[in-house]
């Protein structure tokens, strides 16, 4: 899941909305690490879901930089967890 943020973060960095919208190539691999993030989610035990809450609200259908922030701060708090 760590991976599949980090590339919704590097290919949108400094993308303005006007650009991630005219840009169906970075939009398409966007979208598909976001389902990726879902995917992988399924999986996850119940009780570390509800340790992550904040996470879930996140990437209903809003796509793109406006997510950014969230994604970050998930992967910081993941990484931390790991003593990365």
């Amino acid at each position: 899941m760590l991976g599949f943020c980090d590339r919704v973060l590097r290919f949108n960095a400094g993308v303005s909305r006007e650009k991630f919208a005219a840009d169906p190539m970075r939009y398409d691999a966007t979208v598909r690490n976001i389902e990726l993030i879902g995917e992988a989610a399924t999986h996850i035990p119940l009780v570390v879901k509800k340790g992550w809450a904040f996470f879930y609200g996140c990437c209903r259908p809003r796509v793109g930089p406006i997510c950014s922030a969230n994604y970050e701060e998930y992967s910081l708090s993941i990484r931390a967890t790991q003593g990365r």
